[in-house]
């Protein structure tokens, strides 16, 4: 298990979490990443887990640690000054990436990520250098976000701040009152905005953004979406409309955002037969 202590690129210190390895015969490993503000305990993670399992394939399921030392299976509280970064986040998926290679083992990387681990999982994946890239042979994405950030920043009722952070004119340290991650009226820091959205000193970019990242995938990419999300409701529009032969979409009617109760079945036969 101490091969798979990480140190946070956040600041904190990432949990000891070996990988659920069944037996020494699997050749399969998926990387398992939570949505936004989650963990690795959630029912929808922690159930993809068990099942793999089932399935002779080992599982490394994480906490990105968001500057919090060892931080627990719980939410992360919206009442607290967001200061971490999206861009470290990705270093840290990528401390648990190289932890997987070295082993040596695996035969099939997986990357599997939820929500806003999705779309982590599309912007590490395109971060790889094309050595790396080789290494994963599938990604996996439950209900991604696809909102581009433009529509976002669009979005915020407080005009003056609208143009603020169009025109990138906000100091980096300063504390701004706004929507972030699922929290209402959250205090940010600008510099963990900033970075969260994508904005230069020449504009809001949307080269993070999901749609523009899977318009240049070269790998088997699997979508899964729900047609009764409320949360992620427009990504079965965005994503089907994408020319890339590389990339499969499957809707689960009925479905929420978390692919509660016999939903799960439904997703995870998808999943399976994607993989195999």
């Amino acid at each position: 298990a101490n091969d798979y202590v990480c140190k946070g690129m956040n600041g904190g210190t990432l949990s000891v979490i070996p990988p659920q390895i069944n037996n020494d015969s699997s050749k399969i490993i998926v990387l398992i990443l939570h949505g936004t503000r989650g963990h690795k305990k959630l029912e929808l993670i922690q159930t993809l887990s068990e099942r793999f399992s089932d399935s002779n394939i080992d599982t490394l399921s994480m906490n990105l640690s968001y500057g919090v030392t060892n931080r627990n299976d719980d939410f992360l509280p919206c009442n607290i000054i967001h200061d971490h970064l999206n861009s470290k986040s990705l270093s840290e998926i990528r401390l648990w990436f190289n932890s997987i290679k070295q082993k040596n083992k695996y035969e099939k990387i997986i990357l599997l990520g939820h929500s806003r681990g999705g779309l982590n999982m599309a912007q590490f994946y395109s971060s790889l250098s094309d050595d790396n890239k080789a290494i994963i042979s599938n990604i996996i994405m439950l209900a991604p976000i696809s909102d581009e950030y433009s529509n976002i920043i669009d979005k915020i009722k407080n005009n003056p701040l609208i143009n603020k952070i169009k025109s990138n004119s906000i100091d980096d340290n300063e504390i701004i009152k706004i929507d972030f991650m699922s929290c209402n009226n959250a205090e940010v820091k600008y510099e963990t905005y900033r970075d969260y959205t994508h904005i230069t000193n020449t504009d809001i970019g949307n080269r993070g953004s999901l749609i523009g990242l899977l318009k240049s995938f070269s790998v088997k990419t699997l979508i899964i979406t729900a047609s009764d999300d409320d949360i992620t409701p427009n990504t079965y529009e965005r994503v089907s409309s994408i020319d890339n032969k590389h990339i499969s979409v499957v809707q689960i009617d009925d479905s929420d955002h978390f692919f509660r109760d016999l939903y799960f079945d439904d997703m995870f036969d998808a999943v399976l037969e994607f993989i195999q």
